[in-house]
């Protein structure tokens, strides 16, 4: 029992799987322009906040002297806890 194949049926179904195949590919190509894109668009704000961003500045400590109004505000309280510290 042979089974005759159709040339116009094959024919016509490679046609169909052609047309698939481009349709996808032009699918692809879309989502590889949308990705292109991000990516660029990425690497530029990348860029612009490198640019933008100051450097730290330096932090040197500066002293500060102790004034005598510093001395009289935290002698009192000392003198508070040590009196606290009498009762416990």
């Amino acid at each position: 029992m042979s089974h005759k194949i159709n040339p116009n049926d094959n024919i016509q179904l490679l046609e169909f799987k052609l047309n698939q195949v481009l349709i996808a590919l032009k699918k692809v190509l879309k989502w590889e322009k949308a990705i292109e894109k991000r990516i660029e668009a990425t690497k530029l704000q990348t860029q612009a906040l490198k640019s933008s961003k100051q450097k730290p500045m330096i932090k040197i400590p500066v002293p500060v002297p102790m004034s005598k109004s510093h001395i009289r505000f935290s002698r009192p309280y000392s003198q508070e806890i040590m009196v606290i510290n009498n009762f416990s």
